[in-house]
């Protein structure tokens, strides 16, 4: 992998044998056994030869390295010792310590700095056998770092395995990337030893995949079978929703637990059937966190007019008042879950009145006062507040496809309209949304979980713990947990929150830990960084007749990640009599 071009490489090699003076290539080539250079003659192509032809060439080239007699100063005149390195330190020295890789870059340039001045001082009979082996290779890619503009040789052995790796047909970003995916992971390469219940026998990129058996799994039932009992399933990846919503009502579908909002809730309830004719259940599981839907305002915007408004609270609580919660609870959830901020639960030892009730009651009315309150009294023709440099006030309320029941968004988006703000529903696939937050051009997005049963295992709605778990915050957060080196210096009152949050952390036992945290929460109360809108009405899952031992009730979420919390190595299907 660190020959970047055999053909391109190897040429010149040949060409310079027979030109007068020293050289590098001149050098390296007669240093080749005869056997090597033959191979290389004889060879139309390289780059097209085999693992094994250009492994020997590899290996030949490796005992040449060894040499002491490899290097020579005057074949080397005019080689540009910092070539090689020239693009990656075109941002200065220092940049390069913000990563592994780069550390380990800086680290060799010093390294091989040392060696060349201790050579050009007193030889290479300074030098251990390790370290000749080190600098014959670093004097090597140097002088074949690029001909005619073109790498030739990679700068190091991770930049050789990073080239490769962007060449693969996935085009991976770097070799640790290809890694994971490729060395170690049984969903991405079927070919490895697994422990998991089932393994996967298509590629990954597939619309249909296809898992079976594994017969080395390490579990039996009581009565000693081997477990899994289902052989083999497939997983048929739709990105459609109106498509999954038709699979699930027509029972083409044994058992489903994700991508199913409550807008389709109804619905397949009553295409289920009853009795002998059921064709299968909808079942409702808790869900182990709280925040079913939470808007939030991007506080850390890059328009400084929309930055001030949407870091204003006041701003905050008068979108939270606009909202009808129960309306959109009776319309959307089938009534099943109550109005609610951004809060643990009840019976949680988290809970916090404040941080549940603040600002939930609907009351459009004083909405309407504080934003006139606030400098937004001035509207235009159409009713659409004006923000104070004279631009009417425009919510694009983004929101991943498939995530959410639309219909809520939609709902909560009336209300906002009737209190004079312009606020329009955008559906948005995640990877645009979080490259908006990033860019500092969202206005609001829409977001699952601000906390768990056991909160606040997430506690990014609380505090600036990680860019992705704080949206509302995403450039301050990064700036704060990479200590400056990515995103937005953020405001004080920021930084005040994230030394509340770190007392938490950091308590040294329960006392300590729950005082602390009354305070991080009586103030989210106050600053409300992300709107809830209520408590969980649970998580829909499908489970077609026939399908059995998936238990009525379980718990669901991110932390106790369904279904396998539920054993499905244990679930199977009736055979019909």
């Amino acid at each position: 992998s660190d020959i970047l071009a055999w053909d391109e490489l190897f040429r010149p090699l040949r060409r310079q044998a027979d030109q007068p003076g020293d050289s590098p290539g001149k050098r390296l080539w007669a240093m080749l056994e005869e056997t090597t250079q033959d191979g290389i003659v004889a060879a139309a192509r390289l780059s097209e030869s085999s693992r094994t032809a250009k492994q020997q060439i590899v290996d030949a080239l490796n005992r040449v390295m060894t040499r002491r007699d490899f290097y020579d100063k005057t074949a080397w005149d005019g080689t540009d010792w910092g070539a090689a390195y020239n693009e990656k330190v075109a941002d200065g020295f220092s940049h390069l310590m913000r990563d592994r890789g780069g550390r380990n870059l800086a680290m060799q340039m010093l390294v091989r700095r040392d060696l060349l001045g201790r050579v050009h001082d007193r030889g290479v009979s300074d030098l251990t056998d390790a370290e000749l082996l080190d600098f014959n290779v670093f004097v090597f890619r140097a002088a074949y770092d690029r001909i005619a503009g073109e790498p030739l040789v990679a700068i190091n052995r991770e930049d050789g395995l990073n080239v490769t790796a962007q060449h693969h047909p996935k085009r991976y970003n770097t070799w640790t990337g290809r890694y994971h995916k490729q060395g170690y992971d049984a969903e991405l390469n079927p070919h490895i030893p697994t422990l998991r219940t089932w393994r996967l026998i298509t590629d990954v990129i597939e619309q249909r995949q296809v898992y079976i058996r594994n017969a080395y799994y390490y579990k039996v039932d009581a009565e000693g079978n081997q477990l899994p009992y289902i052989d083999s399933w497939e997983l048929d990846k739709q990105t459609n929703p109106p498509n999954i919503i038709m699979s699930l009502a027509s029972a083409s579908v044994d058992f489903q637990c994700r991508k199913i909002t409550w807008e389709h809730f109804s619905y397949l309830k009553a295409k289920a059937g009853k009795g002998d004719k059921k064709l299968y259940d909808i079942l409702v599981w808790a869900n182990d966190y709280v925040g079913e839907m939470n808007f939030f305002p991007l506080q850390a915007h890059k328009d400084p007019v929309l930055r001030s408004l949407y870091s204003d609270r006041r701003f905050r609580h008068a979108l939270s008042m606009a909202i009808n919660r129960q309306e959109v609870i009776d319309i959307v959830f089938s009534g099943l879950g109550t109005p609610a901020g951004l809060s643990a639960p009840k019976g949680s030892p988290y809970y916090n009145e404040s941080m549940a009730t603040l600002a939930v009651a609907y009351d459009p009315d004083e909405a309407n006062r504080i934003l006139d309150e606030i400098g937004l009294a001035e509207r235009g023709a159409d009713g659409v507040r004006k923000l104070s440099d004279g631009r009417p006030l425009v919510m694009n309320v983004e929101c991943p496809e498939g995530d959410f029941p639309l219909q809520a968004v939609e709902l909560v988006c009336a209300y906002w309209n009737k209190i004079g703000i312009n606020a329009r529903l955008k559906v948005s696939d995640q990877k645009l949304i979080n490259r908006k937050l990033a860019l500092g051009i969202l206005d609001v997005g829409v977001a699952r979980e601000g906390g768990n049963l056991f909160a606040p295992l997430q506690a990014g709605a609380f505090a600036p713990t990680h860019p992705a778990e704080s949206p509302q915050w995403s450039q301050w957060a990064a700036y704060l947990r990479s200590g400056g080196r990515k995103g937005w210096n953020p405001p004080d009152w920021l930084r005040d929150i994230d030394r509340m949050w770190e007392k938490v952390v950091n308590a040294p036992n329960d006392e300590a830990k729950f005082a602390a945290w009354r305070v991080l929460a009586e103030q989210t109360a106050l600053d409300m960084p992300q709107i809830g809108l209520m408590t969980s009405p649970g998580k829909i899952v499908y489970v077609k007749k026939g399908f059995k031992n998936v238990p009525k009730l379980a718990i669901a979420g991110w932390i106790t990640h369904e279904p396998t919390n539920c054993c499905p190595e244990v679930f199977y299907i009736e055979q019909e009599r």
